[in-house]
């Protein structure tokens, strides 16, 4: 959580230095936020991104509004915390949902793994053991073929692997 948060406050200040604001800042991650989370429906609805853009800036604004002291998302110790919960839930996306992936969705999958990987919270040790236990279990039924696993479950070995590099490089 740390080296996420060291990064979004060197971002902050070199924005500040040219606007003399954090609300330009903080506009940007929410824009960030609200695609990756209209990225999500998208998967999940299959519709367009225009279609499901008014949902995701409601449901995003009704997390931001459900906080127990909305000046913490303000706050820049906690303003990385639900970019992180949005890039793991995006990963978890990408990994069963089983799309084709274009070269930016690679770029996206492996910086989210470095994140969530760099993370001392709890859920990053929760995320890498569900999804070792479920490489486990895939490789098993691949009659422990690690090619054979590779080759169906590409998101999910990049993740697992870049994820737990940064976790004990942290």
């Amino acid at each position: 959580g740390r080296y996420l948060c060291y990064l979004l406050n060197c971002l902050q200040y070199r924005i500040f230095g040219f606007f003399e604001s954090t609300i330009p800042f903080t506009l940007i991650l929410y824009f960030v936020e609200i695609l990756l989370v209209s990225e999500i429906y998208k998967t999940f609805f299959n519709c367009s991104k225009w279609k499901i853009l008014p949902l995701s800036i409601l449901t995003f604004g009704l997390f931001i509004a459900s906080l127990p002291d909305i000046s913490s998302y303000y706050w820049m110790c906690t303003k990385q915390y639900p970019l992180k919960i949005i890039m793991a839930i995006w990963l978890l996306v990408k990994i069963y949902s089983y799309s084709n992936n274009k070269w930016y969705d690679w770029v996206g999958i492996v910086i989210c793994s470095c994140f969530v990987g760099c993370s001392t919270e709890v859920f990053a040790p929760m995320i890498l053991v569900l999804l070792g236990v479920r490489i486990l279990k895939l490789w098993k039924e691949n009659a422990y073929s690690i090619p054979t696993l590779i080759s169906k479950e590409k998101v999910l070995c990049v993740v697992f692997i870049v994820a737990t590099i940064n976790f004990f490089a942290m």
